[in-house]
Parts: C-alpha cells; structure tokens; sequence
C-alpha cells in the first residue's frame, strides 16, 4: 500500500478530528482527553498545532487517514532542542505492516532537519507494542512516570523514553 506521510495541512482539521475520535475510542488507557469528554466539547482544537505542521497523518492511496503523530517542539532557548511527540495512533488496518516505523521515521528526519536533537515521548506501561516500536526506532526508557494518566478510577503509568539524534 502505498502511503503518503506529511504534516496535515490548516484545512485538514475534520480529517484530524475524526482520526483523534477514533484513536480515543479505540484505545482510551493511551490517552490524556476522554472520548465522552472531546464529544461534549465538540473536539479538541488542534488549529494552533495544525498552523505549525505539528501534526503528522498516515494518509492511504485513497486519501484516508490511518494515523497520526503530534510533535511539540519545547519552547526556550535553553531547551529548544528538544520536542516531544504526542498522541501517536495507527487505525487497526495500519498496525504490523512497518506503518509505524515509516510514520517515526519521517518525524525523526524532520526533527534532525530542524535541529532538534532530543526527542522524548511517554507511553503506557501496559503498551508492549508501542513500545516496542519506539525501541526499534532508537527510544530508551529513562523513567516512569507513576499515575501519569488517569481513566475513571484507575491509574495507568507511563514509561518515559528519548532518542538522541
């Protein structure tokens, strides 16, 4: 299949919405909004990220969105090297086929080509295959962030990771 792997474009905040919908209510635990909470909002906003091509879709040969990636580069001379990436989801039709590795890698070479040089990112403890491909692509665990998501009445920690490009 081919894909195409580009930030979304300012008008593409329909197809950001309902991608971010899906992945809320397809993987609640992975997430810091609620599903029940962004519908009552009407969605999150993302017109700020957007004008900054800081979001990133997987997009298929018939212009579906499979996916997506947000990275926030810190704001401050002291720190601006370093960005984080957020809200990483793959539609069931995209996992185990490289999708997610295609998709961290083009983030990784644009971040070089920014100059950031450290990329952090946190993900649920109980998320192997996540994971797992942060660690293909270079990520190391460097710590554990205790109760860093909670869903209800239940606790999730998240396992701190950063590439050094």
């Amino acid at each position: 299949m081919n894909l195409d792997i580009r930030p979304f474009r300012p008008d593409e905040t329909g197809v950001l919405k309902a991608i971010r919908l899906a992945a809320l209510a397809d993987n609640p635990p992975a997430f810091a909004e609620r599903l029940d909470v962004a519908l009552a909002r009407g969605g999150e906003d993302f017109s700020e990220p957007l004008a900054r091509g800081a979001v990133w879709g997987v997009f298929d040969d018939r212009g579906r969105c499979l996916g997506m990636a947000g990275l926030d580069r810190f704001v401050g001379a002291n720190v601006e090297h370093k960005a984080t990436i957020w809200g990483v989801y793959l539609s069931p039709t995209a996992r185990g086929g490289g999708t997610g590795d295609r998709l961290f890698s083009a983030i990784i070479e644009h971040a070089r080509g920014v100059g950031i040089t450290v990329l952090e990112l946190g993900v649920g403890d109980f998320n192997l295959r996540a994971q797992g491909l942060y660690a293909r692509m270079g990520f190391v665990p460097y710590g554990l962030e205790r109760r860093a998501v909670r869903l209800h009445d239940r606790y999730i920690d998240e396992v701190l990771m950063a590439l050094h490009l």
